[in-house]
């Protein structure tokens, strides 16, 4: 009953131990401990008390989110009843507690939205651009303005005080409950990109503990030896499991060999599958539309159909976003990969780049 509970508080009693010790008797974990428990303590720590059922003492059990705060036992009424008028007057606190059973009503379509906004990336500063969203109200708003103007699905990067990428649990589930609110028919995408700072169990480990309503990830970053292990498998999944829409980023035609073989180590279809091709490179390869026809040449050889959309870099985006739906694909545009118009000019704003492409290409 508690894991149900927007809050709990647990006494500093020697004798306070929390645990699921049905799992010793051989059944499953009852009242949401398979649902409720990795969403609160993450899926590693969920894991270890699912099948071991050992105990949890207070102070561990607040280091890893089980309980909000741990006190004295003779004031753990009082303390109770504090946080009760602190949830009943902070409604902002309300939203946060529940949001992971929220994460369940986020928007995710069928297929892959045929314009999707990347506002910031991992690198754009505000020296780039002064409007590139840094700050998750600048996102907020950014993807607001975004989905007025067409935009089905946004990229989500989030960065930390300094402006820089980081793969932040936290700061990912504050802007996932701030973009549900503001955007609730528009598609949120959680990156899990590495950008060479994070590891393949860092990507993992972000995706477990966010379980977003969508993710990107880069398949050849996940796995830089291109054998799908154990670990691979488990992640993709668990998230298909979940609900999570997964947009594989493909960086290379061979890339949809690797995608394949995960997939079907995997058990998961194929066909249908959301893909991402990256044409050119934010260091300066050139992005040449051409290219686009080598991921299509490479579905046509192994005989599949991907849900596919492309992202291409500076000044050579345009062509390569015409080819791309001259070919039936989709497009991802925004600051991330290009501050260009599609006249040649440097958008003012994120809105006004996918005003004008949605309104070039006709895409709603």
């Amino acid at each position: 009953m508690s894991l149900a509970c927007h809050g709990r508080i647990c006494s500093d009693d020697p004798k306070t131990k929390l645990a699921l010790p049905e799992v010793k008797l051989g059944l499953l974990p009852g009242g949401g401990g398979t649902q409720r428990l990795p969403k609160l303590v993450g899926v590693q720590n969920a894991l270890d008390m699912m099948l071991t059922g050992k105990n949890i003492f207070p102070k561990k059990a607040k280091k890893i989110g089980l309980v909000d705060d741990v006190v004295n036992k003779n004031k753990l009424h009082a303390a109770a009843t504090k946080l009760v008028k602190k949830l009943i007057n902070n409604q902002k606190l309300i939203k946060k507690a529940v949001v992971v059973v929220k994460w369940m009503s986020f928007y995710k379509p069928e297929k892959l939205p045929k314009l999707m906004v990347a506002p910031n990336g991992a690198r754009k500063l505000k020296k780039d651009h002064p409007a590139v969203p840094l700050t998750i109200s600048e996102t907020v708003e950014t993807a607001k303005s975004c989905y007025e103007a067409g935009a089905g699905a946004i990229h989500l990067h989030v960065r930390d005080k300094e402006g820089q990428h980081v793969l932040d649990a936290g700061l990912y589930k504050e802007a996932l409950n701030e973009l549900e609110h503001q955007v609730p028919n528009m598609h949120i995408q959680v990156t899990t990109e590495a950008v060479g700072k994070y590891s393949p169990a860092d990507m993992r480990k972000l995706a477990y503990d966010v379980t977003p309503p969508g993710a990107s990830i880069g398949t050849s970053e996940l796995i830089p030896s291109r054998n799908p292990e154990n670990e691979d498998i488990k992640l993709y999944k668990y998230l298909t499991e979940a609900g999570t829409k997964i947009q594989h980023i493909l960086y290379q035609p061979e890339d949809i060999d690797l995608l394949i073989k995960l997939l079907s180590k995997a058990e998961i279809q194929i066909n249908g599958a959301w893909c991402l091709f990256v044409i050119g490179h934010y260091s300066g390869r050139i992005s040449y539309p051409e290219n686009i026809s080598l991921f299509v040449k490479k579905m046509e050889e192994q005989n599949i159909k991907l849900d596919w959309s492309i992202c291409a870099f500076g000044k050579e985006e345009m062509s390569c976003l015409e080819k791309a739906v001259s070919l039936g694909g989709k497009i991802r545009v925004g600051f991330e990969n290009s501050l260009f118009m599609p006249n040649g000019e440097i958008a003012s704003d994120n809105h006004m780049k996918v005003d004008a492409i949605n309104k070039l290409f006709k895409l709603s």
